[in-house]
């Protein structure tokens, strides 16, 4: 479990973040992996406190009520009030809006993109899974 506010706005630039629980599975040393690189991504798990700002923005792009929550690791359930409700915001859309695209990630050679995101306006929170890789 990391709280790191940098390793969520490395990933997510424009995400306001001012809180983070995550858990995520990395590669510690280059060569490490049995799996060569581009065929091994990583997984990241979040539950982000986010500025009104990014709560504006995520939830102008929000589709629909979820069924489920995006699936969190387990110890990242204890951070996700009962009370909050939430809303799915689109792939491509929560891409776009945290600006995926411009990461500033291990030199360049990884990229990073938001698989699902759940988004609570009531709470300002985020729960979102996401995958990176290495190139």
């Amino acid at each position: 479990m990391q709280t790191s506010l940098e390793s969520v706005t490395s990933r997510m630039p424009a995400m306001g973040a001012t809180g983070v629980h995550f858990v995520g599975q990395y590669r510690v040393n280059k060569g490490e992996w049995p799996l060569p690189e581009p065929d091994r991504p990583y997984w990241f798990h979040a539950v982000v406190e986010v500025d009104q700002a990014t709560s504006r923005a995520l939830g102008d792009a929000a589709a629909t009520t979820p069924d489920l929550l995006p699936p969190l690791h387990p110890d990242l359930h204890q951070y996700v009030p009962q009370e909050c409700t939430f809303v799915t915001v689109p792939e491509s859309d929560a891409n776009r809006i945290l600006d995926t695209e411009n990461a500033d990630l291990d030199g360049g050679s990884e990229r990073f993109t938001v698989d699902e995101l759940a988004l609570s306006t009531d709470c300002d929170l985020v729960v979102m899974v996401g995958t990176g890789h290495y190139s």
